[in-house]
């Protein structure tokens, strides 16, 4: 499937899963202390400042248009990194709740023992995506938890 155009930044496109193109080659993309997908785009000549969320541009590239004001994006699986088409849509904060609930039911809640081990498993990592991601799997939390560990031991 060709990648489809961002609305107001003519030089970008998506793919459906999610892969940043910028003139036709993939753009360099990173997790974000927020632990969302990110990356410094162009915006006609210039590079924007601030990173953009590949999730909310993806949004505005694939879903219909927002409902309302108080519609922002889910993501289906609870999975923060995943951004393909499939698995975003529009609710409001109380479905982004229930989705809170549903998807960390059966995830560890964070004791100061299990701090401890994730920053011992951070602090013999290379610190990528993928080792943070079998740290939040292997000690049953989410990625979120793990990255925003990450970030504070970075400081």
């Amino acid at each position: 499937m060709e990648p489809k155009k961002i609305p107001g930044y003519p030089r970008h496109s998506l793919s459906h899963d999610g892969i940043l193109y910028t003139d036709g080659e993939p753009t360099r993309v990173f997790v974000g202390k927020n632990g969302y997908w990110q990356a410094y785009i162009y915006r006609g000549k210039k590079k924007t400042r601030h990173p953009k969320m590949i999730y909310k541009l993806m949004a505005c590239t694939y879903l219909k248009p927002r409902p309302s004001g108080q519609h922002l994006v889910r993501h289906l699986d609870g999975n923060s990194l995943n951004d393909s088409a499939d698995n975003l849509s529009w609710g409001t904060h109380a479905d982004n709740m229930e989705d809170l609930r549903k998807h960390r039911q059966d995830r560890a809640s964070l004791t100061n023992d299990l701090k401890k081990s994730i920053i011992r498993a951070i602090r013999r990592s290379d610190g990528s995506v993928e080792a943070l991601q079998k740290i939040a799997k292997r000690r049953n939390v989410a990625f979120s938890t793990v990255n925003r560990i990450y970030w504070k031991l970075k400081k």
